[in-house]
């Protein structure tokens, strides 16, 4: 966290000190994910001045380690976010919330039996695909910039902390005696610094 706050405060304090009234909606996407053809959006709906619940969905594939394949990640998010100064001078905000992951992951390993009968390479690897899903809590602190009447941009500093894992596994064509399919799972805590930027109704 430490890491982050001069950064922080530094733009508050370059920001102009306009009394802007909290937003109506605002909806933004991650514009560096953008760039390189990765869904990630996010919506917020302000109440009560300083409250404020977001919702966020992201999709996007890599590169699989089974040949000729991609895995497919997906995630919903949802927050509940507190602005403690309000929207007008110094828009700082707290939040927690929940964020849910589902990945597809092809897998493939050297087959420990093989036939003399084999016709191509393919039959070298037994390959399979894990389904992975992940349930894990968040916790955000960030600040926005609201510009030009409808412009707004975050700067979120997100901690995920994993709650629940499940796996499935689909055995697309194993033929070892006893492989290890199990999944490889992920952290159990993980922190990014996110940039969103889009427009909100005044």
């Amino acid at each position: 966290m430490s890491v982050f706050a001069p950064l922080l405060f530094a733009l508050a304090a370059a920001a102009p000190h306009a009394k802007t009234e909290a937003p109506r909606a605002l909806v933004e996407a991650a514009p560096l994910r953008g760039m390189l053809g990765q869904l990630a959006v996010r919506a917020e709906l302000p109440f009560l001045g300083k409250v404020a619940l977001a919702a966020g969905y992201e999709q996007y594939s890599t590169v699989s380690e089974r040949a000729g394949a991609r895995d497919g990640h997906k995630g919903e998010s949802l927050e509940l976010l507190f602005y403690p100064f309000g929207f007008k001078d110094y828009p700082f905000f707290a939040g927690a919330g929940v964020h849910h992951e589902a990945l597809s992951i092809g897998r493939q390993r050297l087959r420990d039996t093989n036939s003399w009968a084999r016709t191509n390479a393919d039959e070298l690897y037994d390959t399979w695909t894990n389904d992975d899903s992940y349930l894990s809590s968040t916790a955000t602190v960030g600040y926005r910039v609201l510009k030009f009447g409808c412009g707004t941009a975050s700067f979120r500093l997100v901690r995920d902390e994993l709650m629940s894992a499940s796996s499935a596994v689909v055995r697309d064509d194993v033929k070892s005696y006893d492989p290890n399919l199990a999944s490889y799972g992920r952290k159990t805590v993980t922190t990014a610094l996110v940039l969103h930027a889009g427009v909100y109704l005044p």
